[in-house]
């Protein structure tokens, strides 16, 4: 599979996915491998979910790249 895009959608997921990749630091939300981009962010449901802003605001950036 050679997806363009892929969305971590749980935060310790994302730090775990994030410590084998050495360029990456907790202040990016996005990497760029070429032609895939692989998208972090928390749960989007659930007790500790991210806010309905944050949600829209992943959409847009998913869809803009």
């Amino acid at each position: 599979a050679k997806p363009k895009k892929v969305a971590v959608l749980n935060a310790t997921a994302s730090r775990i996915f994030q410590s084998y990749i050495a360029e990456v630091d907790d202040s990016n939300s996005m990497i760029d491998f070429g032609d895939s981009k692989i998208f972090f962010s928390g749960m989007l449901s659930g007790q500790r979910c991210m806010d309905k802003f944050s949600q829209l605001r992943l959409i847009e950036q998913i869809k803009s790249s």
